[in-house]
């Protein structure tokens, strides 16, 4: 999704509950401390703990290392959105066994050989999500870019190197490695997926495939989980099983948000849930929310009725679910710029419809899909 416009004067009341193009290969830090006691290992259509659990992600999108509304993630609207209590509502209140946070290139290699304060920023929010137990997805975003691009590229090679060495000894940290995929050619055929398996050249661009962020991360990190999203935006992995990526303990993601095509338990079954019931593979939905806002395409007017039904067929098909994001309008409140953590959004008893409208990001808002999320979660979500 497109990053959020933070809210002015934020204050947390949360207290004790429960870029520039990098050099080829730049230097990076000392690797961050092992803090995980589980390893995790992709077993056909699950993903199995070392205690032999099976583990479903289940959790929220924290935003703030995107950089609120396209601007520098240092200015001062971006950082209200970093920070411990925020983390730790998420997982004492959201039942989140599982941390989303999305990261841009440009911003880490903004200096060379590269941004130490953006990558302690990253830091802070996996130290804080291992301290109260969840694991972190870290998903490479391009999308604060005026002109976004489709498919990753040789600086997604770059951020890959980087980031996996730096994490590589940390088993709870997990590689989504390219945030909502789009055919370069504006049709989800066969060479689209060719391109995102394996890479092209479209007018004078050169695309990387996934398969090679794979093996980029491979070389650091042998068994950390690798997330790769279909086409569409995340919405589409109708033809994956013949462009399955090679590298062990594998994950794909989907971004199931509604839209026209996208509103009924058959849409559902032709886009992506006939593969996660055919295929020998998991699959977790690692961004979706229905949010009030007029200018979304997931926002549909019999949302309120579609959202419990959503819920019920993600859990029969066990597909995980990462919500976007603990924020107000989205997931949460507000009340005079104190974002309330323990008062979701959500939708009056028996509410089967609502009028999608302006303004986006709706900040104000208070109708929305988070108490039935949150109580999914609490229904389902297990600890690491």
């Amino acid at each position: 999704m497109k990053p959020l416009v933070a809210a002015a004067a934020v204050t947390f009341t949360l207290v004790g509950c429960g870029g520039g193009s990098p050099s080829p290969s730049p230097a990076a830090p000392s690797p961050a401390p092992s803090v995980g006691t589980l390893t995790y290992t992709v077993q056909g259509k699950q993903i199995v703990a070392s205690d032999g659990s099976v583990y479903v992600p289940y959790g929220v999108e924290l935003l703030g290392l995107e950089g609120p509304n396209n601007q520098p993630w240092q200015d001062d609207s971006a950082l209200p959105y970093m920070n411990q209590a925020q983390m730790q509502a998420a997982v004492q209140i959201w039942h989140a066994n599982t941390i989303r946070i999305q990261a841009v290139s440009q911003y880490l290699f903004d200096q060379q050989p590269y941004d130490a304060q953006y990558l302690n920023f990253m830091d802070n929010e996996v130290q804080w999500a291992h301290q109260y137990g969840a694991n972190v997805i870290i998903a490479l975003q391009y999308e604060v870019q005026p002109n976004p691009q489709p498919l990753p590229t040789q600086d997604s090679v770059n951020f890959w190197a980087f980031v996996s060495k730096h994490y590589a000894n940390d088993p709870w940290v997990f590689f989504d490695i390219f945030n909502e995929p789009v055919s370069p050619t504006g049709t989800d055929d066969a060479y689209a997926w060719q391109c995102w398996q394996q890479g092209c050249t479209i007018n004078g661009v050169t695309y990387v495939g996934m398969q090679q962020l794979v093996n980029t991360i491979r070389q650091n990190a042998p068994s950390n989980l690798i997330f790769a999203e279909g086409l569409a935006a995340g919405e589409d992995i109708i033809l994956l099983p013949n462009y399955l990526l090679t590298g062990g303990n594998i994950v794909y993601a989907i971004h199931p948000y509604f839209g026209p095509q996208h509103q009924s338990p058959s849409d559902w079954d032709t886009w992506f849930g006939n593969t996660a019931s055919n295929g020998n593979f998991p699959v977790v939905a690692d961004e979706w929310n229905e949010y009030n806002s007029a200018t979304k395409g997931e926002c549909l007017s019999n949302g309120p009725a579609l959202v419990p039904e959503f819920l019920s067929y993600l859990q029969q098909k066990n597909i995980g679910l990462i919500a976007w994001a603990l924020a107000p309008g989205l997931l949460i409140t507000q009340s005079n710029g104190t974002w309330n953590y323990t008062v979701p959004t959500s939708f009056a008893p028996g509410q089967t419809t609502w009028t999608c409208q302006d303004p986006f990001p709706p900040l104000n808002e208070t109708q929305g899909s988070g108490a039935l999320i949150q109580a999914y979660f609490a229904q389902l979500s297990r600890m690491p």
